[in-house]
């Protein structure tokens, strides 16, 4: 798999160098992943607002979403950092 600047993403045994360019390939990744994801909610939710639908109870369970969310997504790209995968396995 390549990463976009062309170069080939490469796996266990990798020189340092290359395993810092697939660890910000994948931070990026990760972070347009997040990035959908709260967009698609927040604007399903201000739908919701705008009806009167969405309160206090609702803002404070997209808060706790979103925290964990987050660290859950932390948690993949340390991971992926110590233990990187094998091309294509991504």
């Amino acid at each position: 798999m390549t990463n976009p600047s062309g170069s080939q993403r490469t796996g266990p045994g990798t020189p340092p160098g290359n395993r810092w360019e697939r660890f910000v390939d994948d931070m990026t990744e990760c972070g347009h992943d997040v990035i959908n994801r709260v967009s698609e909610r927040a604007k399903r939710n201000g739908k919701l607002a705008q009806t009167q639908q969405y309160g206090l109870d609702e803002w404070l369970d997209d808060v706790k979403w979103f925290w964990q969310s987050a660290a859950d997504v932390s948690k993949k790209c340390l991971e992926s950092l110590r233990d990187p995968q094998p091309p294509g396995t991504t």
